[in-house]
């Protein structure tokens, strides 16, 4: 974030220096216009630790898939392999939800944050602002987790 304003700070072609902007993350609290997106946003970034748990911790079922598919005719391993497919279903049918909300909440954000020019929206709309940083800290942190999965499986 210190480089993205380093370079809004430069000077550009035309000497012109862009403004200052004081951004005050940390006692960052929403304006009146704000503060139905903003509530409606920290409920949903509340659950993003919680997800992104699950997230890591989803480790499928392909041991039981693997032995009902050899063994169709056993039907012990029929059962075994939908009960452990059905939980797995149901999470990710939670992060897909998830996912929606996000996006929605994305499009809002940007619909506020880019209605004005971009110094003024910085100015008075910091705590939508320190939001969509958290909504991209944490997509940011599921790509991550991610590769992560990927070359561990690997």
């Amino acid at each position: 974030m210190g480089n993205l304003l380093q370079l809004l700070r430069r000077e550009d072609s035309s000497n012109v220096k862009i403004p200052d902007v004081f951004l005050d993350f940390e006692n960052a609290m929403p304006v009146p216009s704000d503060e139905d997106l903003y509530g409606r946003v920290e409920t949903v970034l509340a659950k993003r630790i919680e997800i992104l748990d699950g997230l890591r911790q989803y480790r499928g079922a392909t041991e039981p898939i693997r032995e009902a598919i050899k063994n169709s005719d056993c039907e012990k391993s029929q059962v075994a392999a939908w009960k452990a497919v059905c939980p797995l279903v149901k999470a990710l049918n939670v992060y897909y939800q998830y996912s929606i909300e996000l996006e929605q909440q994305v499009v809002e954000l940007l619909g506020v944050l880019c209605s004005e020019p971009p110094m003024e929206t910085l100015d008075s709309h910091q705590a939508l602002a320190k939001q969509f940083c958290h909504h991209s800290r944490f997509c940011f942190g599921l790509r991550r987790s991610k590769d992560e999965h990927s070359v561990d499986s690997k």
